[in-house]
């Protein structure tokens, strides 16, 4: 016997193999190389087919969860818009300047009153119902993203206040009450009222009220005419002069009441007819005076509601408010 070497490493081989017609042949550990590379190939296949098993049930699960998510999403959409109104907590401050706790008659008071919205609605509809709180908060024309901090807003008043008291030693207290209210909500239409009631001196207190209507699909504020049609304007500022017509001439009656109306107020571009001040609940539609806004303060605000029956052949018929009055 000799040692023989072939490509694989050492083998013992009979000497007269080496060239033999078995030498022709795979050397055995060529064989078994193979086979290694053939289990190897099986045993990968087999855990690609598991892994895709894996994948695919993977993949139907997070498939099921989404559609169900999706059902649960429509449900709770269906739910907030058939309900009467939307989930919310009242947030109330009344923060008096303590520089002058010593006498009641010299402490300004910050009032604030707003809704913290806990309904599961969007978040772009909390963010937006936010932004509009945080503007009317902060005297703001647009919406403020990052909400103020309510004693920071206070001090601005106090500090407003020791001005004018360092100059006008007899100056009374200040009040400045800012209150947010939930009105009324038609399905995904939401009415809300910003008033603020505020003395700082002088012969009277002033007050005013704005309404905004918002989307609770997206957020929206949604303005009079993508609720009524524009091109019916003229005969809803006609409406308009007869149900105020009608309301005055009851308690004054004799038209006396045309005395402490301003004349280009009632003009075609005057205020009456301009006014998109309003909101809306289930029966009627309203349009908010302040007061200015077409009489004297001794008048007071005006507020006009027009029945449904009366408002509905205005309404346009694409708007969410068409939709909520045919179901």
């Amino acid at each position: 016997m000799v040692r023989g070497l072939d490509n694989c490493g050492l083998n013992y081989f009979p000497s007269n193999t080496l060239t033999s017609p078995i030498h022709h042949f795979l050397p055995l550990c060529k064989i078994g190389a193979l086979f290694d590379n053939i289990v190897h190939i099986v045993f990968n296949l087999v855990k690609i087919m598991r892994a895709h098993r894996f994948m695919t049930g993977i993949l139907s699960v997070s498939l099921v969860t989404f559609i169900a998510s999706c059902n649960n999403q429509d449900k709770e959409a269906k739910r907030i818009e058939a309900a009467d109104t939307i989930a919310y907590e009242t947030r109330t401050y009344d923060i008096p300047d303590t520089r002058y706790s010593s006498d009641p008659a010299l402490q300004t008071h910050f009032k604030v009153t707003y809704p913290d919205i806990i309904e599961k609605v969007p978040s772009a509809v909390k963010d937006s119902i936010a932004a509009h709180i945080a503007a009317f908060i902060e005297d703001s024309e647009t919406p403020v993203q990052n909400f103020p901090k309510i004693e920071q807003q206070a001090q601005k008043l106090f500090d407003e206040y020791a001005e004018v008291y360092a100059e006008f030693k007899n100056e009374t207290s200040w009040l400045v009450d800012k209150q947010v209210k939930i009105e009324g909500k038609l399905g995904n239409l939401l009415s809300i009222s910003f008033s603020e009631s505020s003395y700082k001196g002088g012969a009277h207190p002033n007050s005013s009220t704005i309404f905004k209507v918002f989307d609770l699909t997206n957020g929206k504020v949604i303005s009079l005419y993508q609720i009524l049609d524009p091109a019916k304007k003229d005969q809803l500022n006609a409406l308009r002069l007869k149900t105020l017509n009608d309301m005055k001439e009851s308690a004054m009656p004799g038209g006396e009441w045309k005395t402490y109306m301003f004349n280009e107020a009632f003009e075609p571009a005057g205020n009456f007819n301009t006014n998109e001040n309003f909101s809306l609940t289930k029966d009627s539609i309203q349009f908010f005076y302040n007061s200015y806004d077409i009489a004297a303060y001794a008048f007071g605000p005006t507020s006009l509601k027009i029945p449904l029956s009366e408002i509905k052949p205005f309404v346009n018929p694409k708007s969410e408010y068409a939709r909520y009055l045919t179901q």
